[in-house]
């Protein structure tokens, strides 16, 4: 396992950023607006509001605990693809 510090961070932001910005020939200034990052990235943002949508945690009852019925919400919102861009893309945050 990698262990992660400050300074490795640092370092490893200011490298990804360099190529970022040399790719793009804009300034990273926050991921949700650098096309680059919008094009390879931003689509899990998609597939967290499909998973949330998709666990329907407001209709879980305690009742149904056992019964499947919550796994399968579970899954579902796991298991997902999303639209983004006019792309589909595979959930990878999560297997």
């Amino acid at each position: 396992m990698i262990e992660i510090n400050e300074k490795t961070f640092e370092y490893a932001l200011t490298e990804f950023k360099n190529i970022v910005e040399k790719d793009t020939t804009e300034k990273l200034v926050e991921f949700k607006t650098n096309n680059f990052i919008n094009e390879h990235e931003n689509y899990k943002y998609a597939v967290l509001e499909q998973a949330k949508n998709r666990l329907l945690t407001k209709t879980w009852k305690e009742n149904e605990i056992g019964n499947g019925r919550i796994l399968k919400s579970v899954k579902d919102s796991i298991q997902t693809n999303v639209i983004y861009n006019y792309e589909t893309h595979q959930n990878n945050l999560i297997d």
